[in-house]
């Protein structure tokens, strides 16, 4: 493939012109030609797109509902034995309307074109500084040209640079929710086919994975843990068409508050029983039972204490439900909560029949209940009042908010649970094979209760015996080896690490076995006892251009500990869970203590290497 993507009347540069993807809102990338070209080839590229639902205002003035952050890192090769200049440039489909001479914002068809502009754009070398940016504006009345954002990079002969871009935007909005696209058909300019391409959706805030009701391509995947989950796609060998675009579009929960706002005769007759006519500037519409505000509430309106009465709620019938959380009552305040009837069991009937009984406790918070069985191809849950804890004030039963959880079916695949494993490390769980992998091997034990603890932070003491049973030792019969190590069981482990110089103590000469470990003393010690001492450079390594790839921006060259972060990190071995993304890498935190789940994925990341 020899493709470079131009359009007429722009480049007269003097230097080869070749494009990087696109990321529109609300358009596509057809406006563009087709050119030969054949210096430089996309190697790879990942792509992090964090959406959020919040306010952000522009350098315009205008303030969006919601927004979404998007950084690319790309690796790009020089193919030729000569050095080249490229002109990279990075599409806008913003419209003609879009910019005016004096660059003021219009309104198009009643919509802010605002929707459509990047912003804040930079490109920089991954290692290095920025690039300058040109913004060429294209727009013209009788044509439909992109605007472009314009930056020119050096290549030595054969060399390979990995190049980073950013910016943020406000997404399209229509009444059923918002949408976003990022076009990856414009990559096709590159010379050869794109190796590997890895996308990355993360939901932040009040949003969630669970809020997705269309994506596009196929072959996506959900990542259901983590804070509020991520939907990723990979790719190899791509050379990418329009068909590889990628399209997201989701329901915020502030999104069903507004439309049960402006449009609430729409949630009326036929979605609850009954419901209490508006009393001054209160509703209380059935569509207040799952507005995303838990302040407003359907309250049902038969006579007496609501027993028998209901509330529709629409779901997707693309998607499988897991669980719910419900706040059965009137939500404005816990003084009014107590003063109305709260529901103390609740039935719940699907479009499909099945159903189920729940029962809730009295208390003013949200209440979180799962499914026994496979909810999926269902339009609606009917909820129904079965039984009720009796207000102080008045007889009616309310229901501030109710929220249905699912995943659009095709997009994951759950394992079965293991019923004989531990009780909160669910087949489903992110870190379940390696805690099973730890488990088959005798390298872990659980609690006593039937639990792993695998958000617990991992003491000195516990850390040994993982470290000691990951190598195939029992530990022996050590003890005293230091004056608070003596015939506790995890003498013999702390004894045996010691002898083997994988673990030294304080400078008290104290070991303080319940003391928790950080994150870059436990990285040392398992390094320390997997490697017997001998820890390997990094250049033994296969390193991975991939952003979280990556030695963590927190990981300073001057630290002790920065050799053995910097080859855990290279090594991909790591459980990065907990990171913070940051512009050009993320931070890893060493000096928090580290959890027992972390242990379990190192080294079972480790024995598998």
């Amino acid at each position: 493939m020899k493709k470079c993507i131009i359009f007429a009347g722009l480049f007269l540069l003097g230097v080869p012109a070749v494009f990087a993807d696109s990321a529109n809102m609300g358009g596509t990338g057809n406006t563009v030609e087709m050119m030969d070209s054949s210096e430089v080839q996309m190697v790879d590229e990942v792509i992090t797109i964090d959406v959020f639902d919040g306010e952000k205002e522009s350098e315009y003035g205008l303030v969006g509902n919601g927004y979404v952050e998007v950084e690319v890192l790309y690796t790009f090769e020089n193919l030729t034995d000569e050095a080249v200049t490229v002109s990279m440039g990075f599409p806008e489909d913003c419209g003609y309307d879009c910019w005016m001479e004096d660059e003021d914002w219009v309104t198009y068809g009643g919509d802010l074109w605002e929707s459509y502009k990047l912003f804040d754009f930079g490109a920089a070398e991954a290692d290095g500084g920025e690039f300058e940016v040109s913004f060429v504006n294209e727009m013209d009345a009788d044509t439909e040209a992109m605007n472009w954002y314009l930056y020119d990079v050096d290549f030595e002969a054969g060399e390979e640079k990995r190049i980073v871009n950013y910016y943020w935007l406000m997404p399209s909005s229509y009444k059923t929710g918002q949408w976003f696209s990022y076009i990856l058909e414009t990559g096709a300019s590159w010379r050869e086919s794109i190796e590997s391409v890895d996308i990355y959706v993360n939901f932040n805030g009040d949003l969630s994975v669970f809020d997705v009701d269309q994506l596009s391509p196929e072959g996506y995947e959900f990542d259901i843990f983590g804070d509020d989950g991520t939907v990723s796609w990979h790719f190899e060998n791509l050379e990418p068409t329009e068909d590889d675009n990628i399209s997201v579009s989701y329901y915020p929960p502030s999104y069903g508050d507004f439309l049960c706002a402006v449009m609430p005769e729409e949630y009326g007759d036929g979605d609850a029983s009954s419901f209490l006519e508006q009393d001054g500037e209160l509703m209380y519409y059935p569509c207040k039972s799952n507005d995303g505000d838990v302040t407003t509430s359907w309250v049902e309106g038969a006579e007496g204490d609501g027993i028998g009465e209901w509330v529709k709620v629409h779901l997707d019938e693309g998607k499988e439900y897991y669980f719910f959380d419900i706040l059965g009552g009137y939500g404005e305040s816990e003084s009014l909560w107590e003063q109305n009837n709260r529901v103390k069991k609740l039935g719940i009937t699907f479009s499909n029949g099945y159903s189920e009984e729940f029962d809730l406790e009295d208390v003013f918070e949200k209440q979180k209940f799962s499914f026994a069985d496979e909810v999926n191809g269902v339009s609606y849950a009917d909820l129904e009042i079965l039984e009720v804890y009796e207000g102080t004030g008045y007889d009616d039963t309310a229901i501030a908010e109710v929220r249905l959880y699912g995943i659009l079916a095709d997009g994951i695949e759950v394992p079965e649970s293991d019923e004989d494993f531990y009780y909160d490390i669910a087949a489903d769980h992110v870190n379940y094979e390696a805690v099973k992998y730890m488990d088959d091997n005798g390298i872990i034990d659980g609690y006593p209760d039937g639990g792993f603890g695998p958000d617990g932070e991992i003491n000195r003491a516990e850390l040994m015996k993982m470290v000691v049973e990951m190598m195939g030792v029992d530990g022996g019969e050590g003890t005293g080896c230091f004056p608070d190590v003596n015939d506790d069981w995890y003498a013999p482990y702390v004894c045996y690490a010691y002898d083997q110089g994988w673990v030294d103590g304080y400078p008290d000469g104290t070991f303080q076995p319940g003391n928790y470990t950080n994150r870059a003393e436990a990285i040392k010690m398992i390094l320390n006892a997997y490697f017997e001492g001998e820890i390997p450079g990094i250049d033994t390594l296969e390193l991975s251009p991939e952003y979280h790839a990556d030695v963590p921006n927190d990981a300073s060259e001057d630290e002790w500990y920065y050799s053995f972060v910097e080859y855990a990190a290279l090594a991909d071995v790591l459980d990065l869970q907990h990171i913070d993304l940051i512009s050009f890498g993320y931070n890893y935190f060493p000096g928090e203590n580290m959890t027992r789940k972390e242990v379990a994925e190192m080294i079972y990341r480790l024995m598998s290497m």
